[in-house]
């Protein structure tokens, strides 16, 4: 495909995805307080997990159109596609069917095309994570799998798909499961069988991810240090608030898991189109840093104010002195915990800063130019490892 014509394709393929889910927050937003019992009330929440499919389809257009003859970005955009189709068409069924019978047209083909759409989405999924970051397959031996999960997704599709065609209409839309025909029953079956198939295979393209990563040297390490770091960041973020909340579920909370599920599209586009690769370890770095002391000065201030108040009593003054107290730690305490992670994870750059600092004290008191030259010698050799060293010097 010439790259002209493959940036022309991606961008409409990328505005078709932007209008469908504009399209579903309107038609979502106009749901009739009388819903059919399979069909649960619209709640704006639900958007916050909605939006990082259009920005897995948004990178998939920025890769595809820069980059057309790598799959990645083909499958981003298949991936927002798929997974926000099913939405759209069950608000547009329902509001073709239920809310303003006859308005709109295919409203049946929309509630049948609901129950198998979302299985595609998952089985490009899966193929991302066993063709990242090239397109390419890490080795012959993992060519298996990769037919195993079209196999599987094309036969649970079309399967469910030839079984409910007869069954179209109101009665797919939404929890279409409880229609308990002996077609939505079959169809109930086909996927409790297909859908496992692809788990297994996820966690398994999951394992080739990190054999590649441990085999990837230079630039391709780099993209996929972004990968890992996307992928465990919502992970992260999902366990923390959750434990902070004691399991429970409030608009806040579902914002900042959207966030943290945001990073992976984003993380997986900056390594596929290689913008600002290898500021990926700062990243990962500041990270670390912050997270652990986030962790130390919340444990902190829980522990003064909890210590004050057993002997003074809860009071307004009790809070104010535990944020002094927390405040007056923050740049203390970020040093420590920047120099030790500088040094359990980040040697060679923690050996490289501290050679260079004894370099710089010896320069204020050392005055032997052959020594400099030697000691100057080292500490490229130490820092830069070079393949040849030379110093010129001009005559003054």
């Amino acid at each position: 495909m010439k790259a002209r014509s493959g940036a022309r394709l991606a961008w409409f393929l990328g505005a078709l995805t932007l209008a469908m889910f504009v399209a579903y927050v309107a038609l979502a937003l106009s749901r009739p307080a009388r819903l059919p019992p399979a069909v649960d009330p619209f709640e704006l929440e639900r958007l916050l997990g909605d939006v990082p499919f259009l920005v897995f389809a948004a990178m998939g257009v920025l890769i595809a159109a820069r980059r057309p003859q790598n799959p990645i970005g083909w499958m981003f955009i298949a991936i927002g596609f798929f997974f926000l189709f099913p939405l759209f068409a069950t608000d547009y069924a329902l509001y073709a069917l239920h809310t303003n019978p006859g308005s709109l047209p295919a409203g049946a083909f929309a509630a049948w095309a609901t129950t198998w759409s979302w299985l595609v989405g998952i089985g490009v999924l899966v193929l991302v994570v066993l063709l990242f970051p090239n397109g390419r397959l890490s080795t012959r031996r993992w060519r298996p799998l990769a037919w195993v999960v079209v196999a599987d997704t094309l036969i649970s599709a079309l399967a469910v798909a030839i079984l409910l065609w007869p069954e179209r209409g109101l009665q797919l839309v939404g929890v279409w499961e409880q229609a308990s025909t002996t077609r939505t029953d079959s169809a109930i079956r086909i996927i409790s069988i297909g859908f496992p198939v692809l788990i297994v295979a996820m966690l398994a393209a999951v394992a080739s991810l990190l054999l590649r990563f441990r085999r990837s040297r230079g630039e391709e390490r780099q993209q996929l240090k972004w990968v890992v770091y996307g992928g465990s960041l919502p992970l992260a973020i999902n366990v923390a608030t959750q434990l902070a909340t004691g399991f429970s579920e409030t608009s806040f909370l579902l914002l900042v898991d959207a966030v943290g599920v945001l990073a992976l599209p984003v993380a997986t586009g900056v390594a596929v189109l290689k913008y600002r690769l290898y500021e990926i370890d700062l990243i990962i770095n500041r990270t670390l840093v912050y997270l652990v002391l986030t962790t130390a000065l919340g444990v902190s201030y829980f522990a003064f104010v909890a210590g004050i108040s057993s002997v003074a009593g809860e009071s307004s003054l009790t809070v104010a002195g535990a944020t002094l107290a927390v405040a007056a730690l923050f740049q203390p305490l970020r040093r420590r915990i920047q120099a030790f992670i500088d040094r359990r994870f980040y040697r060679s750059k923690y050996d490289a800063e501290k050679t260079l600092a004894d370099f710089s004290a010896k320069l204020r008191d050392d005055i032997d130019l052959d020594h400099l030259t030697r000691e100057m010698a080292a500490v490229v050799h130490d820092t830069l490892q070079p393949a040849h060293f030379s110093l010129w010097l001009r005559t003054p």
